[in-house]
C-alpha cells in the first residue's frame, strides 16, 4: 500500500504541474490534492524515502489503517493553515505525522 502511495505521487508530480497544490483562495478539493504533488524529484524523493521508512517501522507497532488515518487526516488538517500566495504541495504533513506517532 505505502508503494502505491509513492507512486501515485510519482504519476501527480509527472502529470500535473502545481496546479493542484493549496492556496489561498484555491478550490476545496485542493485540500487533498496537494500532498500527491511535489515541486521538484528531489522534495519528492526526500519526502518518498521518510515516508517509507517511518511508515515500515510504524508498522511494527500500529496497526496500517491507523497509520493511514493519522497521515491523511493530518495533512488535510493542516492545509488549513496554509495562508502564502505561493501553492503548497508535498506530503512533509503525512512525514511530520508519522514522526509525531513513532514519538508517542
Amino acid at each position: 500500500m505505502q508503494y502505491a502511495f509513492i507512486c501515485l505521487c510519482l504519476i501527480v508530480y509527472v502529470t500535473f504541474g502545481i496546479e493542484i497544490g493549496y492556496k489561498h483562495g484555491s478550490p476545496f478539493h485542493t485540500h487533498i490534492t496537494y500532498m500527491f504533488q511535489h515541486s521538484g524529484l528531489l522534495h519528492l524523493a526526500v519526502n518518498a524515502y521518510a515516508f517509507l521508512n517511518l511508515y515500515n517501522v510504524l508498522r511494527k507497532w500500529v496497526k496500517q489503517w491507523q497509520i493511514w488515518i493519522v497521515c491523511f487526516s493530518s495533512g488535510f488538517v493542516a492545509s488549513f493553515f496554509a495562508v502564502y500566495e505561493l501553492p503548497t504541495v508535498g506530503c512533509s504533513s503525512m512525514v511530520y505525522a508519522l514522526i509525531g506517532q513513532y514519538l508517542c
